[in-house]
Formats: structure tokens, sequence, C-alpha cells
């Protein structure tokens, strides 16, 4: 019942809705909170044709997008944007500078600020505009004990309670079946430099020829480095079968077209492809960087190579192409450790007890 509910109005700020594990993270964690939330809305500093504004809409999730706020049309519309609800929750630093003016002239909020990657934000820019923003922030929560520590690193804020809540995704009701005797490598995710999805490429790359015949790839997303790795395919693999999906966002899909995801990043938080992939039974490849390795554990549900080791990533593939029985065992073990430990219905809960 409507009455039922906590009568306290929320709204996530997020910088755009365009494909990204924090986006889509709010999207799934508004679902979830709405059965207890009278009163919850994204606001978005994007355009109305971002992907995953649609995907939210269908939700019945209401949407604010102010995408000219850097005018005074837009921060008024921003200030009676912000001035209709209790609690304002941001998920991206890149938020502050946008809302540093209207912050000063609503009447005062209770902010959650939520830090979703690993990125230390060290120089001037970012000292500067966190300095000044501090006295705003009543609650700081980070996806990973390691995004904790290398923030509070460069911002001790000694004053304001901090703790971490682990991102959580929604469990799919069946695991998704392999059988074939093509071992289908997927990635999913941004290509930008951090994301370094061009070492699977070189690791590919580094197999026997009679390998490369027993694998194809599979990538899932778009962005800045897309040539380069366009590029690498036509000019050093011409003849293995890489598919470019482009961005997807039925997850089902998604992790039914491959059997390993292969995670090649830099730094990572706690990372929800990681967590959707083995919440479908699709085993972990991953870098051993940030959160990762709380939930890929090596030789229990999956295997962490090297940041940047092409070798180390091209042994394990090849492991698993001379023998399944690991893949299988794997597949299992992920499904259960993910609905057991990362479930959306937790970090739902955790969030409601901070607003």
């Amino acid at each position: 019942m409507q009455n039922e509910k906590l009568q306290t109005k929320v709204v996530h700020v997020v910088s755009s809705l365009n494909v990204g594990g924090a986006e889509r993270f709010v999207i799934d964690l508004i679902d979830q909170q709405r059965e207890k939330l009278a009163n919850i809305e994204i606001l978005s500093f994007g355009e109305l044709h971002d992907t995953l504004v649609g995907v939210a809409l269908q939700k019945g999730i209401k949407i604010n997008v102010i995408s000219n706020a850097s005018n005074i049309l837009g921060q008024l519309k921003l200030i009676y944007t912000l001035n209709r609800f209790d609690t304002i929750h941001l998920h991206s630093p890149r938020i502050i500078k946008t809302i540093s003016i209207a912050i000063k002239l609503i009447s005062r909020k209770r902010l959650i600020y939520t830090r979703h990657g690993e990125a230390d934000l060290s120089d001037y820019y970012w000292r500067k505009l966190h300095k000044n923003f501090k006295k705003f922030v009543d609650h700081m929560t980070f996806v990973s004990q390691e995004s904790m520590n290398v923030f509070t690193q460069t911002y001790p804020w000694h004053n304001i309670p901090k703790e971490v809540v682990d991102n959580g995704v929604v469990i799919p009701e069946k695991a998704s079946k392999k059988e074939d005797s093509i071992l289908k490598l997927g990635s999913v995710g941004r290509f930008v430099s951090l994301k370094n999805q061009i070492c699977l490429l070189r690791a590919f790359d580094l197999l026997p020829d009679s390998y490369q015949q027993r694998v194809n790839i599979h990538f899932f997303g778009d962005g800045e480095c897309r040539d380069e790795l366009t590029s690498f395919c036509d000019n050093s693999i011409p003849s293995v079968n890489v598919k470019f999906h482009g961005m997807v966002q039925d997850r089902n899909f998604i992790y039914n077209s491959f059997d390993l995801l292969i995670v090649t990043s830099e730094t990572e938080g706690l990372s929800l492809a990681i967590m959707e992939a083995m919440a479908f039974g699709v085993p972990v490849i991953a870098t051993d960087v940030g959160g990762n390795s709380r939930l890929v554990k090596e030789m229990e549900n999956g295997w962490l190579f090297d940041y940047n080791d092409d070798k180390g990533l091209a042994d394990s593939i090849k492991s698993i192409i001379d023998d399944r029985s690991e893949y299988d065992y794997f597949s299992i073990k992920s499904r259960e450790y993910i609905k057991e430990n990362f479930s959306i219905n937790t970090a739902a809960e955790k969030y409601l007890s901070l607003y």
C-alpha cells in the first residue's frame, strides 16, 4: 500500500544515463527501493536520448533531465528540482561542480555521496572542488574497501561518516547453460583506456592457431578506443571471429552470448559486469586489481591475472580450452557466491537506512 511506504523523498543524481556500471546499478537500486519509498526519482545531467533513459522509463522510474545545467535557466531548474527532495544521493564526482552553486541556495538536505570507482582524484582541481563541497556531505559510501582507502588517503574527512556498501545485482531465476565446442569470450564495458580491452586481443594473438580456431570474442560497449580495437582485429587477427555488438541493454542476451567474461581493467571498484556475469553462471578471468578479488576467488570460482599481462591471460584461456571441467565447476560456484553475498536487495536496505 502507498501509505505504508516511507514518505522521505529521494533523488539519485547521475552525470548521465549512458551505459555504465554505476548508472545501471542506480536503476536497479531504485527498482528495489520503490517497494519502501513513496517518492524516488533520478536526476541526470545527460540527454533525453541517453541509452538508459528508455530502460528506466520502461520500469516506471521518473527521470528529470537537465542537460543545460551550465546556464542560468538550467541552474534555476536544478534549484527547483533539488528542493523537491529530502535526500540527495550523488553517484559521481563529476556532479559536484554542476550542483556546487545550487546546493548553496536550496533548503538543507541530507546528502549521500557514493564513490563507485577507485580513482584517487588527487590533482588540484579535484582537491579544490571537494574542499568546497565537503560541508554539504552528510555521509559517504564506497563500493569497496579499496575504494574507501584510496579516497581517504587524499581526503581524510574525519568528521563525515563513511562506510562500504557493496554493489548488488538482480539475480536471474536461471543460470545460462553453456554447451558448445567453441569457447566464447566476452567483454562488457566502455571502450576507454582504463578498461584496457586491447589486452584481451593481444592475449588472443599469443594463442597457437589451433586454439584460436576454438574461440570467438564478443564485445559489448562502445567508446573512444573502438578504432584501436577494430584496427588490431583487422591487422593482427583478421581470421578470428570477433563481434562488436555495440550498446546492448538486454542482460539476458549479453550474458547468454558468451561462456567466459574477460575483465582487463587497470582499476575497478566493485565491478557490476563481474557480478552480473557470475549471477548468470558465467565465470570470470579478471585483473587482480581493486575489488575484483572480492568477487573472483582464484581457483575457487574464477581466475585472476596481473594487469596488462597478456601471456598470463592467454595461459588461462588456453587451460580452459584444454579442460572444461574446472570451468563447469566455477560456473556453479560463481552463481552461488553472488546469490549469497551481492543481491541488490541487500544494497537497497543499507541505503534506505541512511536516508
